[in-house]
């Protein structure tokens, strides 16, 4: 903005519509301390400020409502010559909402969301907010005030996001879900608040679970978004509840009392607006269908009843309040109505019908160029095509069951279901339409998707708010995208998708280059080539390219080899530069080449399969290591690509074996086969952390126990003696990762072998049994030489190394009675039978549960947990790794174990639930207890699974453990794109998002592990 000689004169140049009223309001502010001089300073600054607002007589309206509601306006005044920034803020929020400019003037003192950069600059967790407002409600002696301050609070929250996006601090994504973590909060303080207002039970309430659908489900609301919701209760509800009063009313009606009270005390209006509109037509019959239904009377609805658009809608649903494992359930319950292996062919056509009925709808209503929601290339196009691609892949690919649709989008790019410019064409359109909703309903509040008229004043000062200096600008970049949209609309919802392949002409000047891949020229341009795909050493990858097309100095190439690989050379390519580290899947796939009897035919099946090249290049991009067992072995190629259903049995063939040394080699191939399978599963999407984790534990309680077998049947060999008579009373527990069915990649198998005591007495029984467990020993480290990452430890048997290799329960808890240390105790709390004798694994549990969950719990232990941990903290961990360590640093995998088990060890022996060795369960078990906030308990898991990921990732890529993140570029983007993150080109956004989940689970950790 130009300087201006008056004041007038500047409210002139802004557009004021009446400039000599409006002076006239501001000199009307004198008064209060404030003097004509003090205005003098302030027009200049605030004139600059105005000219930054969208809507600059908006702006000046709700300034000086604003300053005249100020008890110190003389403050205000010196606070904003000092900090002008804010005032322009103040200017940019104003001018686009007139709810938050109302809103500043009913309560002058928000106004520090929008001067205090720490709060205007500060995100934060949904753990955050549920503490917060749960202090404010409790602090609340009535239910009226206890609704009245939620809805206060709420209202601040979300000026507060409100501020973060319109000045360009957050993004659309960090709004959606800032504002869907508002609303979790605000779900569980509702809930709470009802419970208090209902007729108090003498008995624990009956389960009962908040399920979240839509955009809320989704964690993408609007600023004025309605939240959809669905109520669970448990099948176990008894016919009546007790009452304090000795009465008993019926659990159902209780029940439907309390989701009738919490859906009021969210939807009422009070002196502070409402808390969240809330819509149930998403529930089985829509408003005809009861508000709460038993997981039985879901399951049975969506079996017989449901139609598809009503399955396609549980893509959305996630568990937001009330009782986890309840909520668990019914997510396990719904996904196979979602998410089939071989959709059925008439649920897709379903689902391309009812788009078409929207469409129809929009055109009779006359919206089509208006509503951009549903209307021409609007948001809802895009939210089809996501949830169509998920339905018809998510049966298979794990990764691709995500709420949310920007999250859809970048895993269905990982997936190679999209390609690159396809994702982020869709993904840019998909913010732009949605940040264009959000302008549109922030203005007054109104759930709305319809643009103003075309050249009206109204539209032009959405052109503003959407930060464009025209509104010919603003209108030719929403034709352009609309446009996009709905062509995508048209190949990846109504017409066939195309493949995700470059275009023929990419095919076609790649395989001139290769026929003269000789020549300077072409070698430059290759080079060239290479480095815009991305790949790290062009240099060092010609060769690969010559050696189909040429041969070496020890041979050239039969015809036929040429040919086929130009077939597929452009689609090398670029499914390489996907891999996490593209060099990498070209030296991989070369070396493939070399090992298989005809390089021809491997190059025609990747040409007849892009599926398959896709695979074998992320495998070899993502584990270099994993695909050299596959270049070693390469008859497991085919059932690696196209697997059969897995034998349940597959170690039975190994003991018909002849010779011990046989068996134990044909162990070893076998696991080296599995790990294989597994690891590039991992790689693919195919199967999630937690499965992963079920399936190496499965894998180490399986080789536990066929050694057990083996080693049985080499002694007797050798002895002549009935070994498996004196093995039978045998019980072998894991602790650690293997007892928590967690086990990890790199991760150790902690064992303890507990014996009937009866049995220890008798000298030979024990020599053997001494004997059998050093073989067992030594098997487990020869499979270790076959790079095999299996490691056993049996450190944490009484004494230690020093100790006997085998105890007996009696023995144990003896020891621990007397000389175990407390660490050593909290290490049982994640003793689980894994093999052996079955009956001698249940005495024994009983009787290490005795020795974790004391009762009553010890004070000590809370300060020798401590102690150990600080100890841990300052002699482990080096001070520069505490936001790298994924496993001993802050906010770390260790953090949140020690948490769950110090919680665990005060509160087992009450409740049955929390004795359990799984961290991921533990937490939501405590969650159960309220021994955890549900929200603490969703950043907990969700960080935990997220280290756990990462650690699997690095050990793929590596091959051995490791647990700080790395430093060099190619390291950091390869862990990125195993994590998913594909266009994360120098990974950072994969490292910042795992800091900041460690940062917050940090400070749940201390402030829960260390509060007194």
């Amino acid at each position: 903005m130009e300087p201006v000689d008056t004041p007038m004169a500047a409210l002139q140049s802004l557009g004021i519509e009446d400039p000599h009223q409006a002076f006239q309001r501001l000199t009307q502010l004198a008064g209060r301390g404030v003097t004509d001089d003090d205005l003098e300073r302030l027009y200049p600054i605030l004139f600059r400020a105005l000219h930054e607002s969208p809507d600059p007589n908006r702006s000046l309206l709700a300034f000086c409502r604003w300053f005249e509601a100020t008890g110190n306006p003389i403050a205000y005044l010196n606070l904003l010559s000092a900090h002008p920034v804010a005032l322009e803020i103040f200017c940019i929020v104003t001018g686009s909402s007139q709810v938050f400019a109302d809103l500043l003037v009913r309560q002058p003192e928000c106004f520090e969301l929008i001067a205090d950069p720490g709060q205007r600059g500060e995100r934060r967790p949904v753990a955050t907010l549920t503490r917060e407002i749960r202090n404010l409600v409790e602090a609340c002696r009535y239910p009226e005030l206890k609704r009245e301050a939620l809805r206060r609070w709420k209202a601040r929250e979300m000026l507060r996001i409100g501020v973060r996006d319109l000045a360009g601090i957050a993004s659309l994504a960090e709004t959606a879900r800032a504002f869907s973590d508002l609303a979790d909060a605000c779900l569980q303080a509702a809930l709470d608040i009802a419970y208090t207002t209902l007729p108090k039970l003498a008995q624990p309430p009956p389960s009962f679970a908040i399920i979240a659908m839509g955009k809320l489900g989704g964690r993408e609301l609007n600023y004025s978004s309605d939240i959809d919701l669905m109520f669970v209760h448990a099948d176990d509800l008894p016919e009546t509840l007790l009452l304090e009063d000795g009465t008993s009313i019926n659990a159902l009606a209780w029940l439907n009392r309390l989701a009738e009270t919490l859906i009021k005390i969210l939807a009422e209006e009070g002196a502070h607006g409402h808390v969240f509109r809330v819509d149930m037509r998403l529930r089985p019959e829509g408003r005809f269908g009861p508000l709460v239904r038993s997981l039985s009377a879901y399951r049975f609805y969506y079996e017989n009843w449901a139609e598809p658009w009503e399955l396609q809608a549980l893509i959305k649903a996630r568990f937001v309040a009330g009782n986890r494992a309840l909520g668990e359930e019914f997510h396990r319950l719904i996904t196979p109505f979602v998410y089939n292996p071989f959709p059925p062919p008439e649920l897709i056509a379903s689902i391309v019908e009812n788009k078409r009925r929207i469409e129809r709808k929009c055109a009779l209503e006359r919206q089509t160029e208006s509503n951009i929601k549903v209307g021409y290339g609007g948001i809802r196009d895009i939210e089809f095509i996501v949830q169509r691609l998920q339905l018809l892949h998510g049966g298979k690919l794990p990764s691709l069951r995500t709420s949310n649709t920007l999250q859809a989008l970048q895993r269905l790019h990982q997936a190679g279901v999209l390609s690159k410019e396809t994702h982020r064409d869709l993904a840019e359109d998909y913010v732009f339409l949605r940040t264009l909703e959000h302008r549109l309903q922030l203005l007054h509040g109104h759930q709305t998707q319809t643009l103003p008229p075309p050249h009206s004043p109204e539209r032009l000062r959405l052109a503003r708010r959407m930060g464009f200096d025209s509104s010919d600008a603003f209108e030719t970049e929403l034709a352009q995208r609309r446009s996009r949209v709905h062509t995508y609309l048209q190949n990846l919802f109504y017409g066939e998708m195309p493949l995700s392949s470059p275009p023929a002409t990419a095919g076609a000047d790649l395989a001139i280059l290769l026929d003269t891949i000789d020549s300077p020229t072409s070698h430059d341009q290759l080079i060239q080539l290479l480095q815009g795909h991305g790949f790290h050493h062009p240099e060092k990858l010609i060769p690969l390219l010559q050696m189909p097309m040429r041969g070496n100095e020890y041979g050239g190439m039969p015809p036929d080899t040429p040919i086929e690989f130009k077939n597929i050379a452009a689609r090398l390519l670029e499914m390489a530069a996907r891999a996490p580290n593209p060099d990498a899947a070209l030296f991989g796939f070369e070396a493939l080449a070399i090992a298989v009897p005809n390089r021809a035919q491997l190059y025609a099946a990747c040409d007849d399969s892009p599926q398959m090249l896709d695979k074998l290049l992320r495998l070899a991009g993502g584990s270099p290591p994993l695909f050299q067992r596959l270049v070693r072995h390469q008859e497991w190629l085919e059932s690696l690509i196209n697997p059969e259903e897995e034998s349940r049995d597959w170690w039975a063939p190994l003991l018909k074996l002849q010779g011990y040394s046989a068996q134990i080699e044909a162990l070893a191939t076998n696991l080296e086969r599995q790990w294989l399978e597994i690891g590039a599963r991992d790689i693919w999407g195919e199967v999630d952390v937690l499965e992963v984790q079920h399936r190496l534990t499965q894998l180490a309680e399986q080789t536990i126990q066929i050694l057990l077998e083996l080693c049985a049947q080499e002694l007797l060999t050798r002895n002549s003696a009935d070994t498996r008579q004196v093995l039978a009373p045998l019980a072998v527990f894991g602790l650690g990762k293997l007892g928590g069915q967690e086990l990890g990649y790199a991760s150790d198998w902690d064992v303890i072998f507990l014996y009937d005591e009866s049995f220890l007495h008798d000298t030979a029984r024990s020599q053997t049994l001494q004997q059998a467990i050093e073989l067992f020993e030594e098997a487990i480290a020869h499979l270790a030489t076959h790079n095999l990452p299996i490691a056993l430890d049996l450190r944490l048997r009484p004494w230690g190394k020093d100790g006997t290799l085998v105890t007996s329960p009696k023995a144990l808890y003896h020891y621990h009675k007397t000389s175990g240390e407390i660490w050593e105790k909290q290490a049982l709390l994640k003793a689980r039978f894994v093999a052996g004798n079955a009956k001698q694994g249940a005495y024994a549990t009983q009787v290490l549960q005795a020795i974790s969950y004391p009762n009553p719990f010890p004070k000590n232990y809370t300060d020798a947990m401590r102690t150990m941990k600080h100890r841990i903290e300052t002699e482990r961990l080096e001070p520069h790794l505490r936001t790298s360590d994924l496993k001993l640093g802050h906010g770390g995998l260790l953090d949140i174990e020690w948490l769950a088990q110090w919680l665990q060890m005060q509160h087992g022996r009450r409740n049955p639930s929390l004795r359990c060795p799984n961290t991921v369960q533990t937490l939501g078990h405590l969650a159960d207890a309220h021994l955890l906030d549900n929200a603490e308990a969703d950043v907990l898991i969700a960080t935990y699974l997220q280290l756990a990921r990462a650690r699997n990732a690095l050990w793929l890529y590596t091959g051995r453990s490791q647990d700080r993140l790395p430093e060099d570029k190619i390291s950091v983007c390869a862990l990125a794109r195993l994590l998913g993150y594909v266009d994360d080109q120098e990974g950072s956004q994969a490292l910042n998002d795992i800091r900041s989940a460690m940062k917050e689970a940090r400070r749940i950790f201390e402030s829960r592990f260390y509060a007194d």
